[in-house]
């Protein structure tokens, strides 16, 4: 039986919907179907009443949950206590960052920081920031580069890095595209191109749509920059990203228009408040502050 399989029913049931629960173990809702199944196979029982809408659990569903909710503990603490013990023993610093960090200078940060300690190793990975948050959460990493809007908590500490701002892409013919700067109400009929749903990107300009009083028509939606200024080249809609990685690309084929008022984003160190800092880390916390 596949102990992951027990946490991703512990979380089907807590959402009691099938996509809800996919979008949170950043899985396809047909994988988190497939472990469900296997689950309930091992188990020689259903789990769950299903219906068009929701699922429920049933009676072998409600018996299971405690003793799952039990194990799914066990495995996130021994994992955790593994993990922290084999980066102490091999001197390795996990750092999680969204991906465009050399348009912020952040690979520069991490590798100066290399080159001043050569027997710590970095274990860098990207992610979107509201994966990150969660992997800082549950202490997957120890630090996090992530990008926030103003109104973010303050659950850990942060070293603000550089601040970015929302602009729209446009083709060329595009009406607005010889503006200055446009009003975001004022792209109301248009189709948007926006990074996939899951992204911290997509719930700002979703809501920052809503603010400025209509709901978005969302034509596509991709985790590659690359593939939405493409589409935004050939006509078929409106791009919504931050400033900063797109001009630095320079696209000439494109139009990027400031929105106004401008919609800030802050990119940020961010690491748990109880953490206690060896010292290669408050280095380089140290070189972060520096920028």
């Amino acid at each position: 039986m596949d102990i992951d399989y027990i946490h991703e029913f512990v979380v089907l049931a807590g959402t009691g919907n099938y996509m809800e629960a996919a979008d949170r173990l950043f899985l396809t809702q047909s994988s988190l179907t497939r472990h469900i199944q296997k689950l309930e196979a091992d188990l020689g029982v259903t789990l769950f009443d299903r219906t068009t809408r929701r699922i429920e659990l049933n009676q072998y569903g409600r018996l299971f949950l405690p003793y799952a909710e039990q194990i799914a503990l066990l495995q996130k603490d021994y994992t955790t206590a593994f993990c922290n013990e084999l980066n102490r023993e091999r001197g390795t610093i996990r750092i999680g960052a969204i991906p465009v960090m050399a348009q912020y200078h952040i690979t520069d940060i991490l590798a100066r920081f290399q080159q001043e300690n050569r027997n710590y190793m970095l274990d860098i990975q990207e992610a979107d920031s509201l994966q990150l948050i969660q992997m800082l959460r549950e202490e997957r990493i120890d630090f996090a580069v992530i990008r926030e809007s103003d109104d973010a908590s303050s659950s850990f500490r942060k070293i603000p890095i550089t601040q970015d701002t929302l602009a729209a892409l446009m083709p060329k013919n595009h009406p607005l595209a010889g503006s200055g700067h446009i009003e975001l109400k004022q792209l109301y009929r248009d189709s948007f191109l926006l990074l996939g749903r899951d992204t911290f990107m997509y719930s700002l300009c979703v809501r920052e749509c809503r603010t400025a009083g209509f709901e978005p028509h969302i034509a596509f939606t991709s985790n590659r920059v690359d593939n939405i200024i493409g589409l935004v080249s050939k006509g078929m809609g409106v791009g919504l990203l931050t400033k900063r990685p797109v001009m630095s690309a320079n696209h000439s084929d494109i139009a990027v228009v400031d929105v106004l008022p401008a919609i800030t984003t802050t990119i940020s160190l961010a690491y748990l408040p109880d953490k206690k800092l060896t010292a290669p880390q408050q280095q380089l916390v140290r070189l972060f502050e520096s920028l």
